[in-house]
């Protein structure tokens, strides 16, 4: 049996263009996670209230930004303790090649969701930053993808 990398704390971590985004992809996927749940465009009640309206809000919050949200840490948490290194058996760039590209669609859908949702009411203010931060999410994990699918090294 060969001995593999030891998995440790990625120093270096922050220093990676890649990295970073992932930590912007983060943020605005946690933001976009709480104005799902707690404001998202109804006919029912022209406010932000806690209430789940219809199939394409669960699916906002669950589908696209939870499991996003949840995939997108796991990653970040492997790239810091250097777990890529560690099991070199595990093509990560493959996976994160699809994983963004899947992300890029789940948000596409998203968001045609979301504009669906917005223009059949009244619109206020909060859902105009819900679109915003999910317009935000969907340009950061595009270029993402883009820059790993330009790559040639997987």
């Amino acid at each position: 049996m060969a001995a593999s990398a030891p998995i440790r704390i990625n120093f270096g971590f922050f220093e990676e263009r890649s990295n970073l985004l992932k930590i912007l992809e983060l943020t605005f996927g946690l933001v976009c996670i709480g104005f799902s749940i707690g404001c998202f465009p109804n006919n029912i009640e022209l406010k932000c209230t806690r209430n789940v309206y219809s199939f394409n809000h669960l699916f906002i919050i669950v589908c696209v930004n939870a499991f996003v949200f949840v995939c997108t840490t796991i990653l970040t948490l492997c790239h810091l303790c250097s777990i890529p290194d560690a099991y070199y058996r595990f093509n990560f760039p493959i996976l994160e090649k699809f994983y963004t590209l899947l992300t890029c669609i789940l948000y596409g859908i998203g968001m045609i969701m979301l504009f669906v949702a917005i223009l059949s009411t009244k619109i206020i203010f909060p859902w105009v930053i819900e679109v915003i931060f999910t317009i935000g999410t969907f340009l950061l994990y595009t270029c993402d993808a883009y820059q790993r699918w330009i790559t040639a090294y997987a």
